[in-house]
Formats: C-alpha cells, sequence, structure tokens
C-alpha cells in the first residue's frame, strides 16, 4: 500500500503544498509521455480552436505585421537578412498548426518579396511527438528545405541552450541574431501556475491540497499515474506572506503585479502563471529582449473575468488544463516596457493575446494593425461559436451557405468533414455552378488537410465519393488513391475505384481493381 494519508474513500497525496511546486505538474508531464501522439487522436486532449486553418492565418498575419517593422527604417528590433528568423511553437502536440501556419506564412513572404527566410521550430518534452512530426509525409519537404526543425523544450529549461535536432544548431543569446518569435497555443494552460488571494487587502498564498478518490482498498497508489487525473480532487487553503513585496527574489516584474491586484481586489482569489513567466524570461534573456509573443488558452483578459472566476477550475480531458491570467501577462509585457495586446470582446473559452519586448506601440504599428484586423476584430473563437449555432439552433443551411462558412473558415477540414452529409444532399438538386464551386472547395480543404490518424483517411474517401456523384471521375479516382495511402487497402475503396474506371470506359483497370476489392473480402 502506498504510503499516503488515508481517506474515508480515498488518499491525500499531498498537503498544503504551493501550487506551482504541485504533483499536478508531475502528473501533467507523465500523461503526455505516455499518451504521446494518442493524447490528440485518443485521450480527447482539445486542440481544434488552435489548430484549424482559420487560426492559422490569422497568427501569420501578425505576425507578418511584425516583420514588417522589423524591416522598417530605424526599426526597433532589425533584422539581420543573412541569418533566418526563428519562429518557435511552443508545444507543438500534433504538429497540425506548424503545418498550416506554414501553408500561410512561406506564400505571403514569397509574394511580398521581403528578403527574409524563416526557421519553424516544433517543440516538446515528448520524444515519441517528434518522431511522429519527422516521419510525417506532409511535414518532409519543410524539413529537407531547412524551414522546419525540432527542439525539446522545457518549460522549467532556465540556463541551457535550446538544440535544433536537424541542422544541430544551439540558439542561445550568443547564436541568435535576429529576434524571436513565439506562438504557445494550448501551452501556458498546462504549465505550473501558483494561486493567491486577496484577504482585506494583504495578499495570501494559496497552497494546494490534493487527494484521490474512489474504491483504494489493496490498490497501491503512484503518484505520477496518468489515470489519477480522472479521480483527484483539489482543496484550498490560504497563508499569509512575509514579504509579499519579494515574493519572487529577482522578478520585480512579478512583484509589482501582485503589488498592484492587491489594491485592485478584495476577498479574491486569482491565478498567476508563474510557469509562462519562466519560459518568457528564458526566451527575452535568449532573444535580448527582442521577441513577439502571440498566444491563446481558456483564460481571462479583464479585471471584470478574474473577479468572476473564483478558485481554479480544471478541465480534465486524459491530461488537464486550468485557465491562465492573461491579464497579468499583458502587465508583464508593459511591466518590461513592452506591449501586451488583448482583445476586446474576449471570453474565458478562448483568449489570444499579442504581445511584444523590444519598444513601445509606435514602433510596431503594423503588428498593433495587424492583431486589431485579424485576432481582436474576428477572434477565433467567434468563428467555432458560430458554426456551433448552427447545430444548436438546428439550421440546416443551404448550400451557398456552406460554402460560405467554410471559405470563412479558411477552408476547414474539420467543418468540411461535419456538413459532409448536408452538402451531398444538396447536390442531389444543385446546379452545375454550384457543383463547380463545391469542387473547388474540395481543392482549397484537401490544401488544409493534415491526418494524424490512418481512420483520417476516410475524410479523403468521401472527398472522393463527392467528386464521383458530380461525374468527375477523373479526381474521384485521384482522391481514392489518397485515401488508400493513408488507409492501406480498402475494399469498398477499391470498388470505388472501378466503378470510377468503368465510368471511363477503362475495363481494365477496373477488373483489377474489382478483383483486388474482392481478394481483400475473402
Amino acid at each position: 500500500m502506498a504510503d499516503f494519508t488515508p481517506l474515508p474513500s480515498g488518499y491525500i497525496l499531498e498537503q498544503k503544498k504551493r501550487m506551482s511546486e504541485s504533483l499536478l505538474w508531475q502528473l501533467q508531464r507523465s500523461a503526455y509521455s505516455q499518451f504521446g501522439i494518442e493524447a490528440w487522436t485518443k485521450k480527447g486532449v482539445p486542440f481544434y480552436m488552435t489548430s484549424n486553418p482559420l487560426t492559422a492565418k490569422k497568427y501569420a498575419q501578425v505576425v507578418l505585421g511584425y516583420i514588417r517593422d522589423c524591416l522598417a527604417p530605424n526599426a526597433s528590433t532589425p533584422l539581420d537578412l543573412s541569418h533566418p528568423l526563428n519562429i518557435l511553437d511552443l508545444g507543438a502536440g500534433s504538429g497540425r498548426f506548424g503545418y498550416l501556419f506554414l501553408k500561410e506564412i512561406i506564400p505571403m513572404l514569397k509574394q511580398l518579396q521581403l528578403g527574409i527566410s524563416i526557421r519553424y521550430i516544433m517543440t516538446d518534452i515528448v520524444q515519441e511527438n517528434i518522431t511522429f512530426w519527422q516521419g510525417h509525409p506532409y511535414l518532409e519537404t519543410y524539413i529537407k528545405e531547412g524551414i522546419l526543425d525540432f527542439a525539446f523544450y522545457h518549460h522549467a529549461d532556465k540556463d541551457k541552450p535550446l538544440h535544433l535536432i536537424h541542422n544541430k544548431q544551439i540558439l542561445s543569446k550568443d547564436t541568435l541574431h535576429n529576434p524571436l518569435i513565439l506562438l504557445a497555443n494550448y501551452f501556458f494552460d498546462t504549465i505550473p501556475q501558483d494561486l493567491f488571494r486577496i484577504e482585506d487587502g494583504k495578499l495570501q498564498e494559496g497552497r494546494v491540497t490534493l487527494s484521490v478518490g474512489g474504491e483504494l482498498e489493496g490498490e497501491t497508489i503512484n503518484p505520477t499515474d496518468p489515470s489519477l487525473i480522472r479521480r483527484f480532487r483539489c482543496d484550498y487553503d490560504y497563508f499569509p506572506l512575509k514579504d509579499p513585496k519579494n515574493y519572487y527574489p529577482d522578478q520585480p516584474v512579478l512583484n509589482k503585479i501582485l503589488e498592484t491586484y492587491s489594491q485592485q481586489f478584495n476577498n479574491t482569489p486569482f491565478l498567476f502563471p508563474i510557469g509562462a513567466f519562466q519560459s518568457l524570461e528564458y526566451f527575452s534573456n535568449m532573444s535580448r529582449n527582442r521577441l513577439l509573443l502571440v498566444a491563446g488558452d481558456q483564460g481571462y483578459t479583464t479585471e471584470k473575468q478574474i473577479l468572476a472566476a473564483g478558485e481554479p477550475t480544471i478541465d480534465r480531458h486524459g491530461t488537464f488544463s486550468i485557465p491562465v491570467n492573461y491579464h497579468a501577462l499583458s502587465l508583464y509585457f508593459q511591466g518590461r516596457n513592452g506591449v501586451g495586446m488583448l482583445t476586446t470582446f474576449s471570453e474565458p473559452i478562448f483568449v489570444v493575446i499579442t504581445a511584444i519586448l523590444g519598444a513601445s506601440l509606435k514602433g510596431y504599428r503594423e503588428t498593433h494593425f495587424a492583431f486589431q484586423e485579424h485576432l481582436d476584430a474576428f477572434e477565433p473563437k467567434d468563428y467555432w461559436k458560430m458554426v456551433a449555432c448552427l447545430e444548436k439552433e438546428k439550421i440546416v443551411p443551404s448550400i451557398e451557405c456552406l460554402l460560405i462558412i467554410l471559405k470563412l473558415g479558411n477552408w476547414d477540414p474539420m467543418n468540411f468533414h461535419a456538413f459532409f452529409e448536408m452538402i451531398r444532399n444538396h447536390l442531389k438538386t444543385a446546379s452545375q455552378t454550384l457543383k463547380d464551386q463545391v469542387q473547388e472547395t474540395i481543392r482549397n480543404v484537401w490544401d488544409k488537410f493534415y491526418p494524424m490518424t490512418v481512420e483520417e483517411g476516410d475524410f479523403i474517401l468521401n472527398l472522393g465519393v463527392l467528386f464521383y456523384e458530380m461525374q468527375n471521375y477523373t479526381e474521384a479516382l485521384l482522391f481514392f488513391q489518397r485515401s488508400l495511402d493513408i488507409t492501406g487497402d480498402k475494399a469498398q475503396t477499391l470498388i470505388n475505384m472501378g466503378a470510377c474506371h468503368l465510368a471511363l470506359e477503362d475495363k481494365e483497370s477496373a477488373a483489377k481493381c474489382l478483383q483486388k476489392a474482392k481478394t481483400l473480402k475473402n
């Protein structure tokens, strides 16, 4: 039996620990290490909001604005065009966002002929994830061209240089010639946070008691077993601080934020994203205080949202996540004479920030404009909510409406998959003009497709079915073959291919497909 304090229906794993030092974070790392890429494909870790073509395009526009600012005469953070601009994707997970981002930013840079080369670096703490990226056929070209590289990175790394896996280079203060760009999606909400409370104008430290419930008699408890995530419970206690103005040694900016909160809030608990601050300190030191951050998580951006949030809520989904205090992140950048931009109509379900170290907002007019136009005016969560309304309100859109929604979402394969049956039904009575538009939509959707599992070959199969039903047998064959490339030989796909060959009057090829399908059936 594990040596933990027994309860009537469980065990206390730890008592009254500072939240950032809790076993929570060991559980988190253990879960991601054990699950690997299955965290996203089987365990239900959410990633749609940050890994769709529209979000990627919006982020790319902001990055492009920053590049333009850095290329401007008398720029606060000028670029050395003889060296690449490094873009780090922190906790890149499935790799889907990185793929979609590259699909956006590279054509932009080529079209504008800015004379700059980029190097996109996906980071993670799990070898299996990096191995998955290295072997993904959709990333192969970027790797060969030297545009894409990979690195291990853990938020607690303080003085370690960043080793790039493919070109063997090291990123450090001594080797980095240009500013850094950090993209952090669903990253800060998975790394350590501290908890505080303001009580009668005084700052208190929140501490967590972590217990695990359920029938445990005869069970050996491993405190870092990911299966505990669905069973643990957090309780919070608060303790006065002896020296609140120096809570974080050598980090006066963080202490100043805590002092500001002490003056603004009362009887209010709040989270403090110390893991995020540690990451930002690491990369700001590496870049000599020249960086752009574009990040998105569940979280809070206003004082009103902080007041309403209460004690931490923990979302469990194979792993877990905790909302991020983006209001404090913005204050951090402002406290370092930088820029912290938050959206106007944020909602805790998903918030975004664009933040800069290097100079004041006057030095980054293009970045600010891009943020306003592409992140503030229509946030990533707005598109997600709009599509969700169709299902919630039981709306059956016309095919014209569906195609417009897909276009607005930058040809999102996930939504096309959701709309497949509706589109298919509409095609029965659609005009040839609309059928032509559907075919062009399918081509655009295919361009944004990034498979993660064998099962996604069925999505490509459905694209082929639509082409077949619109009597475009040549492209139907192309998509059926693409489906087989992912799934391996499947009888139904081969039967579909045989039907295409018959329609094209190629009886020999049809016979081969049907014979092979028959063999598979047997």
